[in-house]
């Protein structure tokens, strides 16, 4: 599969067919898969933090969240990215998961919201098997328990919404334990569904500004991430692009 190298990570130019396409040939086979997503501030996490970059590039997947990601590749002269956040394409795939009659457990969120997304899940695709959930806040003992009730009924597909990059250390950590045959991580998926976040109007999605969104609905707890995040990104793609080190910030982006 064709990647493109943004700061050190290989995210894979494949397109919502190819995903499911890769989804079902994995379904019957044993071995188990990871599935992640990539953007801007994950990169830049990744620019600081080896132990997770190299995380990133043991994933199956690494699949471009944002714009700016498809904008790096561009100017890098990578190969093309499609911007494929979870968000814009959950009915897609909840359909093909109905159709295709595989089965999922999530962990994500507050116990609140993950009860509250199940619902709203059940309530447009009342087919769904949902084998299982949990929160996202585990305690070890917590965490054992979610562990065992998964391995008890070895879902198809294992969601996993904490936030990056906790998902995708917890992902790694705990796979070898895990039945499930796909853990794909996916942030914020589940607030959304569960209408704790607000999802952008396409207009502003489609010119980039979906930071700007988020940044305006949620200033104190995005500004770091925006106003100094994204022009680190582009700091560091054009660093990449005229062929210098990147910079090696001692802070990451909260």
């Amino acid at each position: 599969m064709n990647s493109v190298n943004l700061l050190g990570i290989n995210i894979h130019c494949i397109n919502q067919e190819g995903i499911l396409e890769s989804i079902l040939t994995w379904n019957s086979n044993a071995e188990r898969r990871k599935i992640v997503y990539a953007n801007a501030h994950c990169l830049n996490i990744a620019s600081v933090n080896k132990e997770y970059s190299d995380v990133l590039n043991q994933a199956d997947l690494v699949l471009p969240d944002g714009l700016s990601v498809v904008w790096g590749s561009k100017l890098l002269g990578g190969c093309k990215l499609q911007k494929i956040s979870s968000i814009h394409w959950v009915d897609r795939i909840f359909d093909f998961i109905v159709r295709n009659k595989l089965r999922i457990y999530i962990i994500a969120g507050k116990p609140e919201i993950i009860t509250r997304a199940v619902n709203t899940i059940l309530k447009i695709h009342p087919e769904m098997e949902i084998t299982g959930y949990s929160s996202g806040y585990l305690t070890e003992e917590s965490q054992q328990q979610v562990l065992d009730e998964i391995n008890g009924i070895s879902p198809d597909i294992l969601f996993v919404g904490m936030g990056s990059p906790h998902q995708e250390f917890w992902i790694h950590k705990n796979q070898e334990q895990i039945s499930a045959k796909i853990c794909w991580a996916v942030g914020a998926l589940f607030d959304y569904l569960a209408g704790v976040e607000r999802i952008a109007p396409g207009w502003v999605s489609g010119i980039g500004l979906e930071w700007l969104w988020r940044l305006c609905l949620d200033p104190k707890g995005k500004w770091k991430r925006y106003l100094i995040g994204n022009p680190l990104f582009i700091y560091r793609i054009l660093k990449q692009k005229f062929g210098t080190k990147s910079i090696n910030h001692k802070e990451e982006i909260k």
